[in-house]
């Protein structure tokens, strides 16, 4: 028997080894960890913002002269409420260069708007300003009863 220098890995060795390797695994886990939950976090945050946008689009073809509050389902499960409070009476429109009177209304509006999912939670609350119109009935000079 030889008492030299002993021949392959001990315990101490085998035990730091798996320390080393159980650490280095529990980094690269708490890595991917952290990792997929910004992913997750910002495709929330993406399909939020595709809800906004879709929210913008149907506003703007909103007349809140014509439509001064309402309720609009959208496309994705959403839903948007509105409310608008006029902020002056409404006034013509300048009249066109020449002197043309033109046949439009306007009014600024204050509209307040809600985008709701389809559980009923809110996503967003905002107000905004928008001009609405209306168009005078065309006076065509007594054309009807001639």
């Amino acid at each position: 028997m030889r008492r030299g220098l002993p021949s392959g890995f001990g315990l101490l060795e085998a035990v730091v080894a798996l320390t080393l390797l159980v650490s280095g695994t529990l980094v690269l886990y708490s890595w991917i960890n952290t990792s997929l939950r910004s992913l997750s976090a910002l495709e929330l945050r993406e399909q939020r913002l595709r809800q906004r946008q879709l929210a913008e689009q149907w506003l703007d073809s909103l007349n809140p002269m014509s439509a001064p509050q309402g309720q609009q389902r959208l496309d994705e499960g959403l839903v948007l409420e509105w409310r608008a409070r006029p902020l002056e009476s409404p006034r013509e429109v300048q009249p066109l260069p020449g002197g043309t009177r033109t046949p439009f209304r306007v009014a600024l509006y204050q509209v307040e708007l809600w985008l709701r999912d389809d559980r009923g939670e809110l996503i967003e609350r905002s107000l905004r300003l928008r001009i609405g119109q209306e168009r005078d009935p065309l006076d065509l000079g007594g054309a009807a009863g001639d």
